[in-house]
């Protein structure tokens, strides 16, 4: 346990120094039940992140102020260097923090990208908000071929993007908030999102407006392409009595815990073919299982 950055702490580029890594490259790590009083539990960095092929398991903040935030990472931009990250192939899995049970982005002068591809973030929590990612409006957010489900925390479970956000086929289900407020919440006015699948509890995926289009949205929202049908995943995510899996629980039940689904979708899935009809897939684009991501039309969700 030390005060941020219980297995990392990186401090922002200096120019006084000789060499100075930026980005920091780790591939195929397992972070697991790191602990910082501060922020990141596992990972506090001012500087640049490339994570591949990670795990962050259990890692946490231990501070109830409100300002101990990142379970597993916190990034902390400084008054002039941007603080980026691209996390590629990586699971968080029951993290915590006041904010941002996984993740944290806490800006200075200046934001950072934020990328986010074929990862998954479930059953992390935060005490306050964003139970897996908090984004600050001044960091760009890209997030494809993800899953997000069973997190939890006071106001918006799931994650909050509030500056520029781009999000393509992704799965967000099950997230839930103790308030009465919004699982999700994307507040850039222009954010664009595709082809994904909004199934929190509560309320429906809260935005301001924005290009969302082609989704399906749980509570629906009356925009071109989107549906609010059953999903028909191959196993839903469900919250439980912690002694007896069995037992369903509502998900503002302290005592509740997440047990996670399966989220392919069965042949008889609405969301199959019912993509952006104009999609156009990168080179070798491929979903979350490695398969080619366009087939006939694109589907919907991660898979």
């Amino acid at each position: 346990s030390s005060r941020q950055g219980g297995a990392l702490w990186a401090s922002p580029p200096n120019s006084n120094l000789v060499m100075a890594i930026d980005p920091i490259v780790i591939e195929h790590c397992r972070f697991i039940e790191n602990a910082a009083r501060d922020g990141g539990g596992a990972i506090s960095s001012g500087r640049s992140l490339k994570l591949t092929d990670c795990n962050f398991t259990g890692n946490a903040t231990t501070s109830i102020s409100g300002t101990a935030a990142g379970g597993a990472i916190g990034l902390y931009a400084s008054s002039s260097t941007p603080c980026s990250a691209m996390i590629e192939g990586c699971n968080f899995t029951e993290n915590y923090a006041s904010m941002g049970g996984a993740i944290h982005t806490q800006p200075g002068n200046v934001g950072g990208n934020i990328s986010i591809i074929n990862s998954t973030f479930i059953g992390n929590a935060a005490r306050d908000r964003a139970g897996a990612i908090n984004i600050h409006q001044i960091f760009n957010t890209i997030m494809l071929n993800s899953i997000i489900a069973g997190n939890r925390a006071n106001n918006n479970g799931g994650f909050i993007a509030a500056g520029p956000t781009q999000i393509s086929s992704c799965t967000i289900a099950g997230n839930a908030s103790f308030s009465t407020g919004p699982s999700s919440m994307i507040t850039y006015p222009d954010a664009k999102i595709r082809n994904c699948i909004f199934v929190d509890y509560g309320p429906r995926v809260g935005t301001a407006s924005g290009d969302i289009k082609y989704n399906n949205v749980r509570g629906g929202l009356p925009l071109e392409g989107n549906i609010d049908l059953d999903s028909r995943f191959v196993k839903p995510g469900y919250w439980a009595n912690p002694n007896n899996p069995n037992i369903i629980l509502e998900p503002n039940d302290l005592n509740a815990v997440w047990v996670n689904g399966d989220y392919h979708l069965r042949n008889d899935s609405p969301c199959i073919d019912a993509g952006d009809p104009n999609y156009v897939s990168g080179t070798a684009e491929t979903d979350l299982d490695g398969n080619p991501r366009v087939v006939d039309v694109v589907d919907m969700g991660a898979y």
